[in-house]
């Protein structure tokens, strides 16, 4: 049997540390997104993650993965309320 290949989720905000790479990067989603919003979409949401980093990045006990880990309990809480 197959051993189970363990991966970790990507989150492009971690990765998004300036306005002129959020600007590339809904730039190519939107290039790439064949008139489907769905991408764009998506886009915005992580660019607006990312300026939320970018805002505490540089401050004591800033990381990235923590700060997404906390975002996304969040996420996860409110949704369970709906």
């Amino acid at each position: 049997m197959a051993k189970k290949q363990q991966t970790r989720p990507y989150d492009a905000a971690a990765y998004l540390e300036t306005e002129p790479e959020c600007a590339l990067y809904l730039q190519a989603a939107i290039d790439e997104s064949d008139g489907d919003p769905a991408l764009v979409i998506a886009a915005l949401g992580d660019i607006a993650r990312a300026r939320g980093m970018m805002r505490w990045r540089g401050k004591p006990g800033w990381h990235a993965k923590g700060f997404t880990r906390r975002c996304h309990r969040k996420a996860i809480r409110v949704s369970r309320r709906s």
